[in-house]
């Protein structure tokens, strides 16, 4: 996969070209996106002098741009991971930057649109957790209420589990969005993917503290489905 960032609306262009990453600004000192470092299925991005809230966009041709991240931050120089890099089977994947971010109430209203109150979802967390916390479910809710969980791992594969897991530590799609509103006004960087179509976050990730290791956590939803009669 051969991959390409570039930004526009304050135009910086950063091109990987056999392995070296090039880097033109536009202007001295302005916005820049830079590729840190690429795994089997992770692409780092570097953003550098970027506004309080921006989006990283991704192309697979230059031509059509889709949000990939709504990024909020207490710095103007900060870290994100596209996680979704492996979902590109081959080819290019260009990055570029739009400012102003997405609003967490545009999302929302989006979600709001749905009119459900009674759906699954499939959770998965990423996290430095200790070991009866919920790493992945299948998650029910119903009426607005967390009522079930199925096909739950837990943070340590050896720790025994109790007969019914503890639905007080999973979230609807609500709580979620609750989340990332306290986040923002708390920690250090906040980067969230909105669903295009349903407006629910398929992904939250928080870095707390930025001069702090290990307080960065990770939370990911998918497969939302409406429950029968789950409409409002």
């Amino acid at each position: 996969m051969r991959i390409t960032t570039a930004m526009r609306v304050v135009v910086s262009v950063s091109v990987m070209l056999i392995g070296e990453l090039v880097s033109l600004r536009a202007q001295s000192g302005g916005p820049l996106v830079r590729i840190v470092w690429m795994g089997y299925s992770d692409v780092l991005l570097g953003l550098e002098q970027v506004p309080t809230n921006v989006v990283v966009q991704v192309s697979e041709d230059l031509g059509v741009w889709q949000d990939l991240l709504d990024v909020c931050s207490r710095t103007n120089r900060v870290s994100v991971f596209d996680r979704d890099a492996s979902l590109a089977k081959g080819g290019a994947r260009f990055y570029r930057l739009r400012v102003p971010g997405v609003s967490v109430e545009s999302a929302h209203a989006r979600w709001q649109a749905q009119a459900l109150q009674s759906y699954s979802y499939h959770f998965q967390r990423r996290c430095f957790c200790p070991p009866e916390i919920i790493r992945e479910a299948d998650v029910t809710v119903s009426h607005g209420q967390v009522v079930g969980a199925t096909n739950v791992v837990y943070g340590d594969p050896f720790w025994t589990p109790p007969e019914q897991p503890d639905l007080s530590g999973l979230h609807t799609i609500e709580q979620f969005f609750d989340m990332i509103v306290v986040a923002q006004q708390e920690s250090g960087v906040v980067a969230v993917s909105y669903d295009p179509v349903m407006g629910f976050p398929r992904r939250i990730a928080v870095d707390q503290f930025l001069e702090m290791v290990d307080d960065e956590y990770e939370y990911y939803v998918d497969r939302v489905t409406p429950e029968p009669g789950g409409g409002l």
